[in-house]
């Protein structure tokens, strides 16, 4: 196929988040309400939603148990790690956390991008005044 004839598969594809991702939109919600800034405490060269220590909140509390207790998320109910996309279900992990992995990797350096623009934005309006 020609990279014209692509061209709509591609942009509905882009137009319209797959389930991880949108499991992790809620996921990083949260997380702004519980700490603002936690994008910018993420590393994402070695986040991994699999490994305990290295996932979301394994990064952000020590490890993903800590951050399961500490963060108050299954007062919310308990499927909800599965739903905001911290965790997923035992019988269709390898895709998932690998799904889920990228998900939150594309989610914190947008917030990186998208903070540090408005930044920019900001200090700029402040310079010119």
């Amino acid at each position: 196929m020609s990279a014209i004839a692509d061209l709509p598969r591609v942009l509905f594809r882009n137009a319209i988040p797959t389930l991880s991702e949108q499991k992790v939109r809620m996921g990083a919600r949260f997380l702004d309400r519980k700490m603002p800034d936690w994008y910018r405490k993420i590393d994402v060269d070695s986040l991994d939603v699999s490994n305990s220590n290295h996932c979301i909140f394994g990064q952000l509390y020590g490890n993903y148990t800590i951050g399961v207790q500490t963060s108050e998320i299954l007062c919310l109910g308990p499927d909800i790690p599965v739903v905001y996309g911290f965790s997923t279900k035992h019988y269709d992990w390898k895709g998932s956390y690998r799904e889920l992995t990228s998900a939150w990797k594309v989610e914190v350096n947008n917030r990186r991008r998208t903070k540090t623009t408005a930044k920019s934005d900001t200090d700029l309006a402040i310079a010119g005044d």
